[in-house]
């Protein structure tokens, strides 16, 4: 009896084996799968996620709008120069890589550069036409004095106000020429102009003496784009009148003194 006892215990523990090595086996590949799932939700949350060392290939407009905007500039900022017939060259770029809302020409390459913070606060071509038409105001500028424009450099210009706002103008003068609308410039500067104290010391005019004077320029040299334009019913531009009629006021009252000091000096 004894024997037969033994005989079935070791009978019955090589029959265990198999079913104890399928336990462990089973045990083992559920932890592989469940590394696998967590391996695949972490490429997938990274996928989804903002972040990445790289902004070209995380940033949410993909690489086929970086490619529409490229496109969109290009094809901008060459109607202007052809449109005016502006015999200096210069190029065009978008920089996926920063997000201040900025735009700016390279005066030693004449590269005219517009970034993805500033792009993203546009919603009309015709605004992308106002920013371009100022920089190429300023990339014309460079090619200004002996060799080429070799020195020339606008920020050692005490006078850098006044040649921002020459921009502003030449740039409202190129939208028209190309076909733009230039209430636009309005919109797109009433998005980004600063609004200081003080201008003294400031490259740029104060915000709301810039946007005044645009506007001015724009009523008095293309009085029609004021009449059944559609952008007139901006919110962003009935904003600008708003907050900029007492500038408006102030140039409107030079404008006639100046123009009362002329009468005098004929009579």
């Amino acid at each position: 009896m004894k024997k037969i006892f033994w005989l079935f215990v070791i009978f019955s523990f090589f029959i265990s084996q198999p079913a104890f090595c399928a336990k462990k086996n089973t045990s083992k590949n559920i932890e592989d799968l469940a590394k696998v799932i967590v391996k695949i939700k972490t490429q997938q949350r990274l996928k989804d996620s903002d972040y990445s060392v790289t902004p070209s290939r995380s940033n949410k407009t993909g690489s086929g709008e970086r490619v529409r905007r490229q496109k969109l500039i290009r094809e901008i900022g060459y109607n202007l120069l052809n449109s005016n017939e502006i015999d200096k060259r210069m190029t065009f770029s978008y920089s996926l890589d920063y997000k201040d809302p900025n735009a700016y020409a390279t005066l030693k390459t004449r590269r005219i550069n517009v970034n993805k913070g500033l792009f993203d606060m546009i919603d009309y071509d015709d605004e992308l036409a106002f920013i371009l038409g100022h920089e190429i105001s300023h990339a014309i500028d460079s090619y200004w004095g002996p060799a080429n424009g070799l020195f020339y450099n606008p920020q050692f210009n005490f006078v850098h106000r006044r040649i921002e706002s020459r921009c502003d103008l030449r740039s409202i003068d190129f939208m028209v020429k190309a076909g733009y609308n230039p209430i636009a410039g309005l919109i797109i500067m009433n998005k980004l102009s600063d609004q200081p104290i003080t201008d003294y010391f400031r490259t740029h005019p104060i915000g709301t003496k810039r946007l005044a004077t645009m506007y001015v320029y724009i009523r008095d040299t293309y009085p029609d784009f004021l009449k059944d334009n559609e952008l007139v019913k901006n919110p962003v531009y009935k904003n600008f009148l708003i907050t900029c009629k007492k500038d408006i006021d102030k140039i409107d009252k030079k404008l006639q003194d100046n123009r009362n000091k002329e009468i005098q000096t004929e009579n």
